[in-house]
């Protein structure tokens, strides 16, 4: 196999995987899922799990493509080593990234009931933005407090779904 190719299915191994999970998945769904019986009119309890999956398939094939495309118009151009050292602490502090990301959003499944989805919710914003490279204050603070706001109140007097309460 070419150096190249095995660079490319290296970079995107999770892409792949992801992309392999989800058709299995778009393939289980009708077995997992009944069909809604009662109003032929109505949006099917498949829609949104069935929506959601061909959405990931979607993008993470745009992903690949994109990638691919990019690899074969850089073939041409000589790499310089100090490129290749500087794209590697690139690529770990990006790994990093995603670690304390994933850390991130299982703190707040933990703390989310104890201190209430609001709270949780708008401290992690902040948190993941400043992780992802937002350094502007006015952004960090107002995005997520008014995401946060507009999120709870559609779900809780729009859908009617409960989320986590506050304590005091």
């Amino acid at each position: 196999m070419n150096g190249t190719v095995k660079e490319y299915l290296k970079k995107n191994i999770v892409t792949w995987i992801l992309l392999i999970g989800m058709i299995i998945l778009y393939f289980c769904i009708p077995s997992q899922i009944a069909e809604n019986m009662v109003a032929k009119s109505a949006i099917s309890p498949r829609f949104f799990p069935t929506f959601s999956v061909v959405a990931v398939i979607i993008a993470c094939a745009l992903v690949l493509i994109f990638d691919a495309v990019e690899r074969i118009r850089n073939r041409a151009k000589p790499q310089a080593a100090q490129e290749s050292d500087a794209e590697g602490e690139k690529e770990q502090l990006s790994y990093l990234r995603v670690v304390l990301v994933a850390l991130l959003l299982l703190a707040w499944y933990i703390f989310m009931p104890i201190i209430g989805f609001i709270i949780s919710t708008i401290v992690v914003m902040c948190v993941m933005s400043f992780l992802l490279g937002c350094r502007n204050r006015i952004v960090l603070i107002v995005f997520p407090v008014v995401f946060t706001l507009a999120l709870y109140f559609s779900f809780v007097e729009l859908l009617h779904v409960s989320l986590p309460e506050v304590l005091f």
